[in-house]
């Protein structure tokens, strides 16, 4: 079972500034087809959702390696979906973020909630993949265009491989020296091919050309592809800074 992740693109954010600052909003919205093709169902996250306010918390872009920006004061669902209020600690980072998102807003600009979790039921629909049952461990904070393609607006693909095994996250990330272990593995020696392209994100360019490929994400570990967590998140701090 892997961690995954899901922005909420209505997640009706609001900023108060009392005290070190806190913010409340949708960290998950139900019954809507999100640009994954998945549905949370209606009280997806019962079974976890004490364990969440106790114990979850608030990253920026899914960060798990820099310490939390926010603590759950109060999380639960109602009609629409996962709602969460949570308060800024008080490090230079947590108040740098907080400065940031207010920053942003005064911009005009959106700020979003996304969650990170683990499905434990699930459901083919013909409308998409409807989770019945979701763990969250925590939420993040994250930017998002009204465009959900603008972070990759000259793609002409998405191409990454969906379900990959996950690496342990001390992997380390040399994106040359991955290159040349999935060229291998893919038996990709004068022209790319569909196996190279489940490492990256989207092409941008002719399906054949190695330089079409961005945002790689995946390494060749023991004959296996699996995603490594430390170029996904790099991948994440990017697009936010693009999205900005």
């Amino acid at each position: 079972m892997d961690l995954q992740r899901k922005a909420c693109e209505r997640a009706e954010f609001k900023l108060s500034e009392e005290a070190s600052g806190s913010f409340s909003g949708y960290a998950s919205v139900f019954s809507i087809v999100d640009r994954a093709g998945e549905i949370v169902a209606p009280g997806a996250f019962t079974k976890s959702l004490e364990a969440f306010q106790s114990d979850g918390w608030i990253a920026v872009a899914h960060d798990w390696d820099a310490l939390p920006v926010a603590s759950i004061k109060d999380c639960r669902q109602d009609a629409k979906g996962l709602w969460v209020e949570a308060e800024f600690h008080s490090t230079p980072a947590a108040q740098a973020t907080r400065t940031y998102v207010r920053e942003r807003l005064q911009r005009g600009k959106s700020v979003g909630l996304s969650i990170g979790y683990f499905v434990h039921d699930s459901l083919s629909t013909k409308e998409g993949l409807l989770l019945k049952e979701i763990e969250v461990s925590e939420a993040s904070i994250v930017t998002m265009p009204a465009n959900p393609a603008a972070g990759a607006v000259r793609a002409k693909a998405v191409v990454g491989a969906a379900g990959l095994p996950l690496a342990p996250r001390d992997r380390a990330w040399d994106s040359g020296a991955v290159d040349k272990r999935v060229r291998r593995w893919a038996d990709a020696t004068d022209a790319a091919n569909a196996k190279y392209a489940r490492a990256f994100m989207v092409r941008d360019g002719d399906a054949d050309l190695f330089t079409s490929y961005k945002l790689p994400f995946a390494d060749v570990i023991d004959g296996e592809l699996q995603a490594v967590p430390r170029a996904l998140f790099a991948i994440a701090a990017a697009l936010q800074g693009a999205r900005g």
